[in-house]
């Protein structure tokens, strides 16, 4: 769905949806109450959003009661003004500046369960990849790039924190090198041309260096912070507020499906996905999916480190504690369902 055709749509029905969701929930045992309640979701479209499809496919939703609309945005911060007031339940992606403040500001916002770490097996989330007339010996030596030229998706971004934590790993910072804000596509273009000299992916389905003879891979995050969760859902006031049985139902059909996509198995999405985006389906079904997380669980010191780096380079002007970013009560709810499922 087009962005504008999606924003389209959630305007004109959002007041109604929201007020029938709530009130399904809270009758009792009438028709109303039998309804599927509907869960708005808002995900980057990335083979990452694969395990929601798939669990949207195998009609997991549809089992636990609810229906499930889910909406292609354009970043991770595009969703949160949309969760804030309502207009949509869940969203996905990476914890953003846009997130912290608008908790700060008292809107009730929480991150319920986490999604994606920096896996060191696969994925090239947060790796670092330069252009091999410039860095002709590679990037072993970070010191290379004081000075450079280095895109990151935009300095508030997942990818700029990425680069700071490798360029720390060197007594670097961002602001050693000269840093280039684009969109991932137009950086991939700029660096192959020669008209950057390194960048950083924050969210990439192959090995740019296979694709290109011109660029030479550097470290990631997963070799600086391995398995660092770099990726969350996160609930608005709508699923916060409610009947936490629908918060809890939604969360454990996604990770069922989260489940079956690592072992396996594979929506049509992602045929769909690899056509518009001109990649071998074949590769991303067979490919490492070792970057997702199967039970969901937070680490508040990850989410903690994101909080101090925003706050460190002036993106955030009030520091919360992590504990005032996360609700773990879904993800508790599951955790106590499958130990009596155990006992039975």
């Amino acid at each position: 769905m087009r962005r504008r055709d999606c924003l389209g749509s959630i305007a004109l029905g959002a007041a109604a949806t929201f007020g029938g969701v709530m009130t399904g929930c809270r009758s009792g045992p009438s028709s109303a109450s039998r309804e599927k309640s509907l869960v708005r979701v808002a995900s980057v479209l990335t083979v990452h959003a694969a395990p929601l499809h798939l669990a949207e496919e195998l009609g997991y939703f549809e089992q636990a009661g609810l229906k499930v609309e889910i909406h292609h945005a354009n970043s991770d911060t595009e969703p949160i003004p949309l969760l804030a007031t309502g207009q949509m339940d869940v969203a996905m992606g990476a914890l953003t500046p846009a997130f912290v403040n608008t908790v700060a500001k008292g809107r009730h916002l929480r991150i319920v369960g986490s999604r994606l770490i920096a896996s060191p097996t696969c994925g090239a989330t947060g790796t670092l990849y330069g252009n091999r007339n410039v860095f002709p010996t590679g990037l072993s030596d970070l010191r290379l790039l004081k000075g450079k030229r280095v895109a990151v998706t935009s300095a508030t971004a997942l990818s700029a924190f990425c680069l700071d934590m490798i360029l720390a790993t060197a007594g670097l910072s961002v602001q050693d090198v000269n840093l280039v804000s684009l969109h991932q596509q137009e950086s991939i273009a700029a660096l192959i041309a020669g008209k950057l000299d390194a960048m950083v992916v924050s969210q990439f389905d192959n090995d740019l260096a296979v694709m290109s003879p011109v660029v030479v891979k550097g470290i990631g995050l997963s070799g600086v912070l391995p398995n660092f969760q770099i990726g969350y859902l996160m609930f608005g006031p709508s699923l916060l507020e409610g009947d936490p049985r629908i918060g809890t139902s939604f969360l454990a059909a996604y990770l069922r499906g989260v489940v079956d996509f690592m072992a396996g198995k594979t929506p049509k999405f992602l045929d769909d996905y690899a056509r518009s985006s001109r990649l071998d389906p074949e590769k991303l079904r067979q490919g490492c999916h070792d970057w997702f997380t199967k039970d969901g669980k937070i680490d508040p010191a990850n989410v903690g480190r994101l909080i101090d780096w925003m706050v460190a380079r002036g993106f955030c002007p009030q520091k919360l504690d992590a504990a005032q970013l996360i609700d773990t009560r879904f993800v508790d709810a599951i955790e106590s369902r499958k130990r009596a499922q155990a006992v039975i």
